[in-house]
């Protein structure tokens, strides 16, 4: 042994000689020792060859500082509560001499999965009888309870329910508005339908000094002609003596149904009543004149 160790660290001065090489292990021997089967022969007659260990089971020191050799065998150590447990080579090492005794190797490949032990009974709780079988919890009938939000939350909400009320009031009140008018309209025509007609037709009898001495007043008749009001006079009830008076013409949608009426006023203070024409808020003067010797009506210079 002293012998080829000297020859392996000798040092030559020599060009022609060189240093000899340390081997390490060959396939055959990795699986030789890992297997445990007989080392293989081998040929002493190099010096290359490098010393090998003679502990059994041990990998060449080469061997195990490059890993180049197999994995590691695995082992199985059975527990008392029926489960196995699985080592290494190098923690079965550090394991105590009963785990090491009862260990037995495993093929690589074929580890099973580690199975559970028996459940182990809880004091904390009352075992059941193992042939009593519990139905589920009944589906609870109560209501759930509905989600009440907090303070914050309905103070966050409070400006926009604000504006979305105010919003709808005012739609509402938009609307109202509306309807409102229109059914005012159609009440107003239906009144002027029952009072006046259609055509517009209004009726008066007037003492305004174109009659007789036995029959003073004058019967007129004031008409809405498609937006155009004609007056007519008939004094003393008499249709011979008939006048027409042309007042002014109406423009605008639905002035046709305008109701026209009439009165009576001494606005330029000569004792003879003039003719007032209304037409809704708007009020036309016709003087009561003396002309070419026939008293008649003639619209007033500011008309």
């Amino acid at each position: 042994m002293a012998e080829q160790l000297r020859e392996q660290h000798a040092f030559y001065y020599d060009e022609h000689q060189r240093i000899p090489r340390r081997r390490s292990a060959s396939r055959q021997d990795l699986e030789a020792r890992r297997t445990g089967t007989a080392r293989p022969t081998r040929t002493p007659n190099t010096a290359d060859d490098d010393i090998l260990d003679e502990r059994p089971g041990r990998l060449p020191t080469s061997t195990r500082r490059y890993n180049l050799a197999a994995p590691e065998r695995e082992y199985l150590i059975p527990l008392t509560d029926d489960t196995a447990l699985y080592v290494t080579e190098r923690e079965l090492a550090t394991t105590g001499r009963d785990s090491q005794a009862a260990a037995r190797q495993v093929t690589p490949g074929a580890r099973t999965q580690r199975q559970p032990g028996p459940a182990q009974p809880n004091p904390n709780r009352a075992e059941l009888p193992p042939d009593v079988i519990y139905a589920p919890p009944a589906r609870s009938t109560q209501a759930p309870q509905a989600y009440a939000p907090t303070l914050r939350e309905r103070r966050s909400r409070l400006p926009g329910r604000v504006l979305l009320v105010l919003g709808i009031v005012m739609i509402v009140m938009l609307l109202g508005y509306v309807l409102l008018n229109l059914l005012t309209n159609w009440w107003q025509v239906q009144q002027d339908d029952w009072q006046y007609g259609r055509p517009r037709t209004f009726q008066i009898d007037w003492n305004v000094g174109h009659g007789t001495a036995s029959q003073p007043d004058s019967h007129f008749i004031a008409q809405n002609l498609n937006r155009k009001i004609v007056i007519i006079e008939i004094p003393a009830d008499d249709p011979s003596k008939a006048k027409m008076y042309v007042g002014p013409s109406l423009i605008g949608l639905g002035q046709d149904l305008t109701p026209v009426t009439l009165s009576f006023e001494d606005r330029n203070h000569d004792g003879h009543p003039d003719l007032l024409i209304h037409v809704r808020d708007a009020t036309y003067l016709f003087l009561n004149q003396l002309v070419r010797g026939v008293w008649q009506f003639v619209p007033a210079p500011n008309q």
